[in-house]
């Protein structure tokens, strides 16, 4: 069983098969796989169970084999037919968790949380970031760097009082895989941050990593409808006017976002490469939601 985790050891000397040895600090993943993958939660890898690894001890998750399945590189980016398809998959994820008594689970943490967790690492890395990479940014958004950090915690507790689901919370294209052999393709993996939270943030998250701000332009607003017509299976009642509302208060969380992998992104050729490929797509969206504005009103 081989599991393609960018954060993973890939290891084949568990009983003869690939496997993938996350350290124990993702508990979240962990838990999830136990208590959710199995029952086909955003058509996650099966979960076959744990084992230690025989020479440092770590814990192991022994999980479906995805090689055989369909991968997009997050510089190359999504293409519109399959994210046509992504926007359906996480529309039945969230719909099936909306207000759900999953979210009370005790294993689970909750968006607000991140506030907590990340205050260090984005207090930290702020200087990091303007050092190494805020030469790829537009002045309007470097002038708001300590400003959005600052709003970091306090804009997640708003987006845990509104209406939340299951969310996965690192929605971007490295983290799903296309079966094109099934009906519903999409596999989501790589679940170390999933939460209770608000919908919008899997679906924003999804355009600026995936999309060319080109791309954003020409295809996000019909993205959203088709999202919206399948959410409504499950949540009739959630609007265009409110999805585009959440969407932007989860954009506020952008520049701690940043802030914080100046911490943990070295200014190396991929990561260079990555963060000049991608920053432009989350600047384009903070223009196509008033952001900017809406960050000022807030703070």
């Amino acid at each position: 069983f081989f599991f393609q985790a960018e954060d993973g050891i890939r290891d084949d000397l568990v009983t003869g098969v690939q496997t993938c040895a996350l350290p124990i600090s993702y508990r979240t993943e962990s838990n999830f796989y136990q208590n959710l993958a199995n029952q086909g939660v955003g058509n996650a890898p099966r979960f076959y169970g744990n084992v230690s690894h025989p020479g440092s001890g770590e814990p192991i998750l022994l999980i479906e084999d995805l090689e055989r399945h369909r991968f997009v590189s997050q510089t190359e980016g999504s293409n519109h037919e399959d994210s046509m398809l992504v926007m359906r998959a996480l529309a039945k994820l969230h719909g099936e968790h909306w207000q759900s008594p999953v979210l009370e689970s005790d294993w689970l943490g909750d968006i607000k949380d991140w506030g907590t967790n990340n205050k260090p690492l984005i207090e930290s890395g702020l200087d990091a970031w303007v050092g190494n990479y805020s030469h790829f940014s537009p002045a309007r958004f470097n002038d708001r760097l300590n400003q959005g950090a600052a709003a970091y915690a306090t804009v997640l507790n708003k987006l845990s009082a509104r209406a939340c689901t299951l969310m996965h919370g690192d929605a971007h294209i490295r983290n799903l895989a296309f079966d094109d052999k099934r009906d519903d393709p999409v596999r989501l993996f790589d679940w170390q941050l999933t939460c209770r939270g608000p919908a919008a943030y899997d679906v924003l998250y999804f355009f600026v990593n995936s999309f060319s701000p080109e791309d954003q332009d020409a295809y996000a607003d019909e993205l959203t409808a088709i999202y919206l017509a399948s959410l409504s299976e499950f949540v009739p009642d959630y609007s265009a006017e409110v999805l585009q509302r959440d969407m932007a208060y989860c954009s506020l969380t952008f520049w701690g976002f940043f802030s914080l992998l100046g911490n943990i992104l070295p200014p190396n050729e991929a990561t260079l490469e990555l963060v000049e490929t991608t920053l432009p797509r989350y600047t384009n969206m903070l223009d196509r939601l008033d952001s900017y504005q809406l960050l000022d009103e807030f703070s």
